[in-house]
């Protein structure tokens, strides 16, 4: 249910994109916070809280599974969008990585090519993961308990 409490994290690099998100998370009321870093997540979910994370396919090379694991990790109850391209193979292979660590609140949204059709699909779906009916079911790992990416591509 979306109320004055309902916070979304917004991790995008493309600025333009990162801004659309942000309005359609501001026009049903949601606080928001955005930004084109992933580096100080921890501190930013543990001081947020968000009840949405709206992260960009793109950035699991460059910490995002980092962030997925730190969801599993501390059991949050946020629920995550993973903006994917435009692509069948990239949104398979963004639903079997979500799956294969356990997170059941993951959603992905292929991005539409004009602004208006973004800030459409994700004030929608923002809005379906936050009136979802169903109870929160915590992230959890799955069976394997494995990472995303081994520690060798972490520095």
């Amino acid at each position: 249910m979306i109320t004055s409490n309902s916070r979304v994290l917004i991790v995008e690099a493309d600025a333009a994109v990162r801004d659309a998100c942000a309005a359609a998370a501001e026009r049903i009321g949601c606080s928001v916070y955005s930004t084109a870093y992933i580096d100080d997540f921890e501190i930013v979910m543990s001081q947020l809280l968000p009840s949405v994370i709206v992260l960009d396919l793109n950035m699991l090379g460059r910490g995002g599974a980092d962030l997925l694991n730190h969801l599993v990790d501390t059991n949050s109850v946020a629920k995550v969008l993973l903006l994917a391209a435009p692509s069948e193979r990239v949104v398979d292979a963004a639903r079997t990585l979500a799956a294969s660590i356990g997170l059941d609140t993951v959603r992905i949204l292929k991005k539409p090519g004009n602004r208006l059709d973004l800030e459409k699909q994700v004030q929608s779906k923002i809005t379906t993961l936050l009136r979802d009916e169903h109870p929160v079911v915590p992230l959890r790992p799955a069976t394997s308990r494995r990472r995303v990416f081994s520690d060798r591509y972490h520095g």
